[in-house]
């Protein structure tokens, strides 16, 4: 039996919890947890998606991860953005 946190858990909260843990290491923002949040409507998953995403988001920080964002960026070739896209370390 999964571990519950609410007192009742679905492979569907599992879901959408690891979707904004991989949304926000992969663009880099912590906005995903409100966009999840507001998705679903679950306050009950309101804890588990803000832990997932923060570690996601660390995670990606951690590893000195590029976001999707910027790697547009670059891939389209945008004049005068170059300069100011640059990893922070």
């Amino acid at each position: 039996m999964a571990p519950s946190f609410v007192g009742f858990t679905t492979p569907g909260h599992f879901a959408i919890i690891g979707a904004a843990a991989l949304t926000a290491a992969a663009t880099g923002t912590m906005s995903t947890a409100v966009v999840c949040l507001e998705l679903t409507g679950q306050l009950s998953l309101q804890l588990p998606i803000l832990v997932a995403t923060v570690a996601g988001y660390l995670g990606a920080k951690a590893l000195n991860v590029t976001s999707l964002f910027d790697v547009f960026i670059r891939l389209k070739h945008l004049p005068g953005i170059h300069g100011a896209v640059k990893r922070a370390t």
